[in-house]
């Protein structure tokens, strides 16, 4: 396994467990008393989450199209 292939492998490693965290701490929200939440910071926190989320998946789909491309 070369080294790129390594890279890849941990960065999807690292974008499944932060979807894993996601899904847990909405689980864990959803468990818990929902009327406390504030809606203002809720929109703000959900801005950050697709931010993140959106650049782990365009950090995978570049690194996929540069490091495993076929070469000619």
């Amino acid at each position: 396994m070369s080294m790129k292939e390594r890279l890849f492998y941990v960065l999807l490693g690292v974008f499944t467990a932060w979807l894993v965290g996601l899904f847990g701490g909405f689980c864990w929200i959803l468990a818990s008393d929902v009327t406390k939440l504030d809606p203002m910071m809720t929109l703000v926190a959900g801005l950050g989450v697709g931010v993140i989320t959106e650049f782990f998946i365009m950090a995978l789909t570049l690194s996929w199209q540069y490091w495993f491309r076929k070469k000619e």
